[in-house]
């Protein structure tokens, strides 16, 4: 199977990045990007980061870079699972069909009772599907995979973290495939990927379906 290998970044990864002139971001197959957080955080180095990808200051979609942006979810303050997604698509949906969209859901989150959590994550993934034709991504470990039942039942896919061990069929259930693979830090600098396939199958989930 072809992989693409590829980074993801926020404005903590900053100091690293430009110590290496960005290196990394040009260098890699794909970047995925944080571009939200709750109701009302934008990541700081969003514009910076996607400027440096595309080349240019234009903020236009780029269809020639793979990319994509994703949101860190707050279930656990109670925030509407709608205003999130209101909020992350204020600042991203001009890329659909360009970029892969992701919910980031993780450390506070899951301290949510799991019904709660897994309705409260369907929402926005529906909502951002209903309002871009994009389906996002569940970004999770590989450890809570399971609380996800209603993502993965709704054909959702899965950014699955497993660091240092290849995602195995029974780490990823209830997914039967994982899209994208979190499978390392470089020395707590910088999160790497795998995506599984090539590039024409990582344009296939940033499309409107």
């Amino acid at each position: 199977m072809e992989t693409l290998k590829g980074i993801d970044i926020s404005n903590h990864n900053h100091d690293y990045l430009r110590s290496r002139d960005y290196y990394d971001i040009l260098t890699a197959d794909f970047v995925m990007m944080k571009a939200s957080e709750g109701l009302n955080f934008k990541d700081g180095l969003l514009d910076h980061y996607y400027d440096i990808l595309h080349g240019s200051k234009d903020g236009r979609p780029d269809p020639e870079k793979l990319y994509g942006f994703y949101h860190y979810a707050r279930p656990e303050k109670h925030y509407s699972p709608i205003a999130e997604a209101q909020h992350f698509l204020s600042l991203v949906a001009h890329h659909a069909g360009y970029a892969i969209y992701a919910l980031d859901v993780e450390q506070e989150a899951l301290s949510c009772a799991d019904r709660y959590l897994n309705a409260w994550v369907l929402i926005w993934l529906d909502y951002v599907y209903k309002n871009t034709g994009v389906r996002p991504l569940v970004y999770c470990s590989a450890s809570a995979t399971d609380r996800f039942y209603g993502a993965a039942a709704a054909d959702y896919g899965l950014w699955c973290a497993s660091w240092g061990k290849k995602p195995t069929k029974k780490m990823i259930k209830p997914w039967g495939i994982c899209a994208m693979w979190q499978d390392s830090t470089t020395n707590g600098h910088l999160d790497t990927d795998v995506f599984y396939g090539n590039a024409d199958q990582f344009r296939k989930y940033c499309e409107r379906c």
